[in-house]
C-alpha cells in the first residue's frame, strides 16, 4: 500500500522489498516451504503476497510433483495457503480482492479460489479449462475477461469463464507468449 515493490528471488526463495534508492530488503522466506523455483507474485491492497512456486526442480528436469501457494503476510511471516496446484505461474486477483485466478500450465486450465479477509484462500474450482495450452501469466481487462500467455502454442489469449477463448493474439514464429499486461492510456494495450 505504501507503493514499495515486491520481487520474487527465483533461485533465493525469497521476497525482497524494493527500498527507495533501488536496494534490495529481505522481505520473507519461501525456503521452508517452495519446491522448485519460486515464481509468480501478486500483492493484493493490503500488501499481502501471493506466490507461487514450480514444486519441483523445472531446470533439471525432475518428475513434476504438486506445488502450493504461499501468502506473505505485510510482515514477512509465510503461510500455505492452497495445495495440491500443478505448475502454478500467473497469478492475479479480481479488482474487489474477493478472487484470486491462478495459472496452472501443465494442467491446462486456470483455476479462481475465494480470498477471505484474513487472505486465506476457500472454494477452488476450475474458471477456464485451456486445453492443448500451457497458461502462463496473466492480466484482467476492465470487462472481467482474462488475458493468458500460452508460451508452447506461441499465443495471448483472452478468455472468459469458462474457457471460452474471445479473442487470439499469436507470436511471430518461434516466439513464445509468456507474461501479459494491460497499459496506456485507458489500460487497453496488451
Amino acid at each position: 500500500p505504501d507503493g514499495t515493490p515486491l520481487v520474487v528471488s527465483q533461485r533465493e526463495f525469497a521476497v525482497y522489498a524494493i527500498a527507495s534508492d533501488g536496494s534490495l530488503r529481505w522481505h520473507a522466506d519461501l525456503r521452508p516451504y517452495a519446491r522448485g523455483a519460486a515464481n509468480d507474485i501478486v500483492v493484493d491492497a493490503l500488501g499481502r503476497a501471493y506466490v507461487g512456486h514450480q514444486g519441483f526442480d523445472f531446470q533439471a528436469r525432475a518428475a513434476p510433483q504438486p506445488a502450493s501457494l504461499l501468502l506473505v503476510d505485510v510482515d514477512g511471516r509465510v503461510r500455505e495457503v492452497a495445495d495440491s496446484l500443478t505448475f502454478p505461474n500467473g497469478i492475479v486477483l479480481t479488482p474487489d480482492g474477493g478472487t484470486l485466478l491462478v495459472a496452472e500450465g501443465f494442467a491446462g486450465r486456470v483455476t479462481a479460489f475465494d480470498v477471505a479477509s484474513d487472505g486465506s484462500l476457500g472454494t477452488r474450482r476450475d474458471w477456464a479449462p485451456l486445453w492443448g495450452h500451457t497458461p502462463d501469466g496473466l492480466c484482467l481487462d476492465d470487462a472481467g475477461a482474462l488475458w493468458v500467455g500460452s508460451p508452447l502454442t506461441g499465443a495471448f489469449l483472452r478468455v472468459g469463464e469458462g474457457g471460452v477463448v474471445l479473442d487470439r493474439i499469436d507470436t511471430a514464429e518461434g516466439r513464445w507468449a509468456v507474461a501479459c499486461a494491460l497499459g496506456g492510456d485507458e489500460r487497453r494495450t496488451l
